[in-house]
């Protein structure tokens, strides 16, 4: 499955020139949550 994402997320925009995408690894579940709190605490100072 990885393998897959991988491969999608390292191709989808090989279409568009000037763009690329660098995979640069797989993290666990705690580095996913920081990311998503992150995000989400990104969007909210940008409403505010």
């Amino acid at each position: 499955m990885l393998s897959s994402l991988e491969h999608f997320f390292t191709h989808y925009k090989d279409l568009e020139a000037g763009k690329w995408v660098t995979i640069q690894g797989w993290a666990g579940v705690e580095e996913a949550l920081h990311e998503i709190t992150a995000s989400v605490q990104r969007f909210q100072n940008a409403v505010d």
